[in-house]
């Protein structure tokens, strides 16, 4: 019976190279790059976080001399209201390990600081993922409770009357209630990409133009794209045909892409994707699948009703992105601006554990200025 430890290994030190841990496992997030970079706006206490916006002009018009203007008093002005929302990473650690065993000159790399650094990464993989979906609970045509979650883009790029790419329809937002007082306002319709019948179909030169312009308001336009590595391909495809294609790296970010009009179309890892999305039980989920089409009548977004296709094949996904339209809201508190709390021990154990902790949210001051489709893919 050979020993437990042989005679070279008895002799011969290990050598661990390199001296750092390989990431084998996150992704690259560039829409949430852009937010922390550009639209991190600080909450620094408060019930609510308040966006006040004009939905509806004041009243009058041509009139002929001497007769009578109308002088109601008419409300023009509302607001959207936010509340913050609290996420959480944990470290777990044993004193042994990081005071006797991973110490001194054997210690190649801290484990306390690969920990720290997983559970940094964990939680913002965990808020880029949240923010393609949404924050409401669940109800009428809102089928999943997210109650506790960031206000992300499903529900924000929403209309109230046809599906975003979640399978759900958000008759609210901020509060208000689409189509009602304010009308049309907060809406910002989905737009479907698939075929007549509710299959996945081949993404147009032409869809995509018609998408930007319907987001774009005088010199007002999106500026970002996002969609997954299969929907980049899949565009760039059509582009080639188109002869419209040029590759781009965004000169500050690094990231590649390509244009159209002002805006850049890149690949984010962690976009909805029916090619590369995964349910992953600890960061998130952003798989696509199928939506049972309830719509009747003639559906806005080119959206086919339930007789003609009694299932949608939501396939790959494409967000046009205006970013001064949106704020990433976290506060001040350096403890809730994923800070950490500090190890607290155990009352009968070596155990430590802490945690990384944050108060944010994510939030859109003008859907009309940002659109996202599905159901392409080809």
């Amino acid at each position: 019976m050979d020993p437990l430890v042989n005679a070279i290994n008895s002799v011969t030190y290990q050598e661990i190279w390199p001296n750092q841990i390989t990431d084998n496992f996150f992704k690259a997030i560039p829409f949430f790059t852009y937010l922390r970079d550009k639209c991190i706006v600080d909450f620094s206490g408060g019930t609510y976080q308040q966006y006040a916006f004009l939905y509806q002009p004041t009243i009058g018009g041509f009139y002929a001399p001497g007769s009578s203007f109308n002088i109601s008093l008419v409300d023009q002005i509302a607001a959207v209201q936010f509340r913050e929302r609290y996420i959480e990473q944990n470290v777990t650690v044993l004193m042994e390990d990081i005071k006797v065993r991973n110490a001194g000159k054997n210690a190649v790399f801290s484990l306390l600081d690969a920990y720290m650094s997983n559970a940094m990464m964990t939680i913002n993989t965990q808020v880029a993922i949240a923010a393609w979906r949404h924050g409401q609970a669940s109800g009428g045509s809102v089928a999943d409770d997210r109650s506790t979650a960031i206000n992300g883009l499903s529900e924000a790029l929403n209309d109230g009357t046809v599906y975003s790419w979640d399978g759900n329809i958000f008759t609210t937002y901020g509060g208000q209630t689409r189509n009602g007082a304010i009308g049309s306002t907060y809406n910002s319709v989905p737009r479907w990409l698939g075929q007549t019948g509710g299959a996945g179909g081949k993404i147009t030169y032409e869809q995509l133009e018609d998408m930007y312009q319907t987001a774009t308001q005088g010199n007002l336009s999106p500026d970002l794209a996002v969609t997954s590595k299969r929907g980049l391909t899949l565009i760039k495809n059509t582009l080639q045909v188109q002869q419209r294609f040029g590759q781009e790296t965004d000169p500050r970010y690094g990231f590649e892409g390509v244009r159209l009009n002002k805006m850049l179309i890149t690949k984010d890892d962690y976009a909805p994707s029916a090619y590369y999305g995964v349910n992953d039980a600890r960061l998130g989920n952003y798989t696509t699948g199928t939506i049972t089409n309830t719509l009747t009548g003639t559906p806005a977004g080119q959206f086919p009703n339930s007789t003609a296709a009694p299932t949608l094949t939501v396939g790959e996904v494409i967000f046009m992105i205006n970013t001064d339209t949106w704020m990433f809201r976290i506060s001040t508190d350096p403890m809730y601006r994923f800070g950490f709390t500090g190890f607290k021990p155990a009352q009968d154990n070596t155990q430590l554990s802490g945690q990384v902790l944050a108060a944010l949210n994510l939030e859109c001051v003008s859907s009309r200025l940002n659109i996202h489709g599905f159901g392409f893919t080809s």
